[in-house]
């Protein structure tokens, strides 16, 4: 369904020698700085990064997340309110910058349900239930959501109600990353993450949610990057542990693209 427009409805330095050998390297180095600088749109301060650095170029984008494998049992370990999303099996996302987020669904049990995230407001609707809320979270922060728990991107939106700080600097796999605390800007305990963000696309590749306490709830894992348009990077594939480290769910990243021109009125909340 084409809903653009239309209705409504710590590194310590290195020290070179001399060496022909050393100087090959301090070559080959340079030239790998410069490639990278050349394909990639570099942070604004290694040295000290900030969150504002990592956020994501995306403006608008649509996708299709598809929950490819679960596993009830391990999954309500984590929660069984968080278990429940994952009922339904295929969602369409839409995402406006920077706190815009409609996801359409629906199951035989359930029926037609329906999210939307603007700003401070939340709606949601499930048709089989009977089922309409809507809610202003604007004193109530450890309840927002943004593009980071449905895309694995930190965007404006996500630093809206949260505050990020940057920790160290941490390989996964190969790939160097930046390691982020994010925290809600809230005088109560509450809920946190910890990110591990690729500084070259910009997406998370590992998330850890952490109850009020700091005691892991689950572990979210992004791989099979995707770029969808210039420096828009996407995960393709997701797996979710639980607080075990036990596999629970996994989910696809389908059809995902940069789009222009959403309609406004697809975040409207109608009651």
């Amino acid at each position: 369904m084409n809903r653009q427009g239309g209705n409504k409805n710590e590194r310590l330095p290195m020290k070179f020698g001399t060496t022909r050998q050393q100087k090959i390297s301090l070559y080959l180095g340079v030239l790998g700085s410069l490639s990278s600088l050349l394909f990639t749109r570099p942070l604004k301060a290694l040295e000290n990064p900030k969150a504002n650095d990592i956020l994501t170029h995306c403006k608008e984008m649509e996708a299709s997340i598809v929950v490819s494998k679960i596993d009830y049992t391990e999954l309500e370990k984590i929660g069984k309110d968080f278990s429940a999303t994952y009922r339904m099996k295929n969602l369409h996302v839409y995402y406006q910058n920077p706190d815009k987020i409609r996801i359409e669904t629906s199951s035989r049990v359930y029926g037609d349900a329906l999210l939307i995230l603007n700003g401070t407001k939340r709606y949601y609707a499930v048709s089989k239930l009977n089922l309409r809320k809507m809610e202003d979270l604007d004193k109530d922060s450890a309840k927002r959501q943004s593009l980071l728990e449905y895309g694995g991107q930190m965007s404006e939106g996500t630093l809206q109600f949260m505050t990020a700080t940057f920790l160290k600097e941490e390989s996964l796999e190969d790939t160097p990353t930046l390691v982020f605390e994010l925290k809600y800007k809230t005088t109560v305990p509450a809920s946190s993450y910890l990110v591990w963000v690729d500084p070259k696309t910009r997406l998370t590749l590992k998330r850890v949610w952490r109850d009020k306490d700091g005691k892991v709830k689950a572990t979210f894992l992004y791989s099979n990057p995707k770029e969808i348009g210039e420096g828009v990077w996407v995960p393709g594939h997701c797996e979710i542990k639980n607080a075990e480290g036990v596999f629970s769910a996994a989910l696809d990243f389908k059809e995902a693209k940069v789009v222009s021109g959403l309609d406004t009125g697809l975040f409207e909340i109608k009651l």
